[in-house]
């Protein structure tokens, strides 16, 4: 299939699954229209039973309302995950729909039971959400100022190991080719034969010097 045939939703999730392999996220929506062919290949499925009879009215009924659920749920939990994956302040407000939910779940389960008040379960949600909040932004702050002491700390030691590497592989890169080096440019002075016999062979006892020593 040629590009100019690709749809725009097919373009959208060959760029949300490439970036996705690479570990990358780009936008709260990253996945999410994939998502949603999966979720329209299910319903199909559904109907599809339905009009082979393999599911009655209400069968079907309730299956489409299960993954509706599902479906929500589905594209809620990839949103958070992408606001988690962009980091920084993104990840905080991901971390304050996560308290929201925990919280409000827990505090209107407790008006229903008769233990709270509606003004003080939504007073208790607030402060929830507000001490979320301050505790990611804390500990945003925290892993930044970890990550630059771990960088003065490590860097020098990192700095030093890979110039010692580099300098060992040029020596015995340059102690390898000396000879192949050598020959090459002896052997392509022409059919002066004679002399370019000896001056191999005495190239070759310098190169092996040269060699010996950088080893």
């Amino acid at each position: 299939m040629s590009k100019a045939n690709v749809s725009e939703r097919d373009r959208k999730i060959g760029v949300d699954d490439t970036l996705s392999l690479t570990g990358a996220t780009y936008g709260v929506d990253q996945g999410i229209e994939k998502l949603r062919g999966q979720y329209n290949n299910f319903y199909k499925h559904i109907e599809d039973l339905r009009r082979k009879n393999y599911l009655d009215e209400e069968q079907t009924q309730i299956a489409l309302q299960t993954l509706d659920s599902n479906y929500q749920d589905a594209i809620y939990n990839k949103r958070l995950e992408n606001l988690h994956a962009m980091g920084g302040m993104y990840e905080v407000v991901a971390t304050a729909f996560e308290s929201f939910t925990q919280s409000a779940t827990s505090n209107l389960t407790s008006v229903l039971n008769g233990t709270k008040s509606i003004s003080d379960a939504m007073r208790d949600l607030g402060a929830t959400i507000l001490n979320s909040v301050v505790q990611s932004i804390i500990e945003m702050g925290v892993k930044w100022v970890a990550s630059q002491v771990m960088q003065l700390a490590f860097g020098k030691a990192i700095m030093a190991q890979q110039l010692a590497a580099s300098t060992t592989l040029a020596t015995a890169t340059a102690s390898a080719w000396a000879t192949p080096a050598a020959l090459v440019s002896l052997a392509t002075q022409g059919a002066n034969a004679p002399p370019a016999t000896q001056g191999i062979t005495s190239t070759l006892l310098l190169a092996k010097t040269v060699g010996g020593c950088r080893s």
